[in-house]
């Protein structure tokens, strides 16, 4: 049997679409998609804007977003770094319609970003949970 090259097996078997609602526009209540979080900015305690969602990383086995990937520096997009902060570290402020930390950009400088490995590995993922203190965290509820 022939294998089927990317775009015979495409031709075939489309690629299917999940729904064909928007589900990037406004959302009421506690649940929220992936593509509307990317691209909402992140605050600090003082509302300055630190940088903003790029990703979010979904412990596939738990079913829950463990990470959000912070996209914070550079210039026109040159030198960006992306830092993944525990999803706990977030809280929604409705008001700025963002994302609250309570760390600030000088908090960033030393810590662990997505590029320093080729893909993510729990070796990874303990280096960033050891980076953050727990008081880092908001209160559940």
């Amino acid at each position: 049997m022939k294998n089927m090259t990317t775009a015979e097996e495409q031709a075939i078997h489309p690629m299917e679409q999940p729904t064909s609602k928007d589900l990037t526009q406004p959302t009421h209540g506690s649940v929220i998609s992936a593509g509307r979080v990317n691209g909402t900015a992140v605050y600090d305690l003082s509302e300055e804007k630190i940088g903003v969602i790029e990703d979010v990383m979904i412990d596939k086995l738990q079913g829950r977003v463990d990470y959000a990937v912070l996209g914070f520096g550079g210039f026109l997009g040159m030198d960006r770094k992306h830092y993944p902060l525990r999803w706990s570290m977030l809280r929604y402020n409705s008001r700025l319609e963002g994302y609250q930390v309570k760390l600030d950009k000088t908090a960033l400088e030393d810590a662990p970003t997505v590029e320093q490995d080729r893909e993510w590995s729990e070796e990874h993922a303990t280096r960033v949970r050891a980076h953050y203190n727990p008081s880092l965290d908001w209160p559940l509820g």
